[in-house]
């Protein structure tokens, strides 16, 4: 495709219908003639790219053994959030036992310690075993390896990358020097090579300040926020910025400022803040501790600077939920891989499957087979009795919308209408019943799930 067609648009359209979809994706990427024919014909199925909310993976405090799935019911191909079947995906240089914990997701795969894999496929592509990274300075406490996934299936859908950031608490009392630096190394590894290398990012703009000072300014952020947009991962780092990495074209990067307090005083505790993707790019949900039902939504526009979309308090909409019914629109998958361990695995998976179906059965009499993300379970606002304790779980990718718990229900909050929705249940029975202390209960950190059907990785469950 040098040369520009000698067929009009339509006839290449009609040619390029006759391809498998994985097929019409690689012929938009030779050049953008065929770009265009796709992208102005429709030709990519939207149902089977990460278009859709399918879910929300949940780790829950001191519960590292297995990741929750919580989905709504569906007409189309459903997906499992059972993980189990990676288990024999680990590298043979690894000397540890793998369990399906998440780590990561972007764009449909999931990120484990031992693989990613994509659960609509249930395909998976085993990990080699990561590098050291360099010894730090020793004005440096404590070095922590956190891995981000940065998959993009409109540029390579077959292939991802992995990248390894240091999080560093430094001495109280040590040399000034800038942070984060010029320039940072990094291990990186490509699906495409099947191997880790270092590479080079270099900083574009200003550092976020100097050590020690920024040890004084740390804001609360939740454990693992990412997000990735249009080419760029960025990173929420624990002193008070964020990382905007250009891992698929230039290696640069860039450091933003998180948003500023608006319209509340300092004196009401420290803030709280949630990196995500929506409707139009990152956004950021921030709170204050001591008034943890007060939401401000903020988006980051071309020039990097934060815009506030939204700055409520949401106490006076918060309904009065009933925590007696085990169900709602959406279900939640429950998996405890060591809960029977002494058992016959077919028996467990007999026994979970048939709870499962019964939940499923439940909510199809109800006439809730297909969830509305706009009208279904529309809570009747200010009638709440109960706590105000919310917890943020993250952004809906394609609608103004929030997901936050109250206690032990999900809740959809449309920041545009204040309208709220319920979705179901979020704590596992075996979970609530193994904690005898209500803190203890809490969930750590979410991934909301966007399906992706094409693709192919090297593993396959048969």
């Amino acid at each position: 495709m040098g040369q520009a067609p000698s067929l009009p648009d339509d006839a290449v359209a009609d040619v390029l219908r006759r391809l498998a979809p994985r097929d019409v994706a690689a012929c938009r990427r030779v050049c953008k003639t065929l770009r265009r024919v796709v992208d102005g014909h429709r030709l990519l199925r939207a149902d089977l790219l990460p278009l859709k909310l399918g879910g929300i993976f949940l780790n829950f405090f001191q519960l590292r053994s297995a990741t929750q799935f919580l989905s709504r019911p569906t007409t189309g191909a459903a997906v499992s959030g059972r993980l189990g079947y990676t288990l024999d995906a680990c590298h043979p240089d690894y000397d540890f036992q793998p369990v399906p914990y998440v780590l990561d997701h972007c764009n449909g795969l999931l990120l484990l310690r031992h693989c990613v894999v994509n659960p609509a496929t249930q395909q998976w592509a085993p990990l080699p075993p990561a590098p050291d990274l360099p010894k730090p300075a020793p004005s440096i406490k404590h070095v922590y390896k956190s891995r981000y996934l940065v998959f993009d299936p409109m540029l390579s859908p077959n292939h991802f990358d992995l990248l390894i950031m240091p999080e560093i608490s430094f001495m109280e009392e040590c040399e000034e020097f800038e942070w984060p630096p010029s320039t940072l190394i990094l291990p990186v590894f490509s699906s495409k090579i099947g191997s880790w290398e270092k590479r080079t990012f270099y900083r574009d703009g200003g550092a976020a300040g100097t050590v020690p000072g920024l040890v004084g300014v740390r804001l609360d952020c939740n454990e693992r926020q990412s997000a990735y947009w249009r080419g760029s991962l960025y990173i929420s780092c624990d002193n008070c910025f964020i990382l905007r990495i250009s891992l698929l074209s230039d290696n640069s990067y860039r450091v933003i400022r998180l948003p500023t307090r608006l319209s509340l005083d300092d004196s009401q505790g420290d803030q709280q803040f949630y990196l995500g993707k929506s409707t139009k790019g990152i956004y950021c949900a921030s709170r204050v501790t001591s008034r943890r039902s007060h939401l401000q939504v903020w988006f980051l526009n071309d020039l990097n600077e934060w815009v506030l979309k939204h700055d409520k308090d949401i106490f006076p909409v918060l309904p009065n939920l009933d925590y007696v019914n085990p169900y709602g629109p959406w279900i939640l998958q429950q998996f405890d891989y060591d809960e029977h361990s002494d058992e016959d695995d077919s028996v467990v998976e007999d026994n979970r499957e048939a709870v499962e179906k019964e939940k499923f059965e439940a909510i199809v009499k109800q006439g809730k087979f297909e969830w509305d993300s706009d009208n279904d379970n529309v809570l009747e606002p200010g009638s709440s009795c109960g706590g105000t304790d919310t917890c943020f779980l993250g952004f809906h990718p394609f609608k103004d919308v929030v997901f936050v718990t109250l206690w032990d229900r999900v809740l959809a909050y449309h920041w545009s209408s204040s309208k709220l929705q319920d979705l179901g249940k979020l704590f596992p029975e075996f979970y609530v019943d193994r904690h005898h202390i209500y803190w203890h209960t809490q969930v750590e950190v979410s991934f909301l799930y966007t399906p992706y059907w094409l693709g192919e990785l090297p593993e396959k469950l048969n």
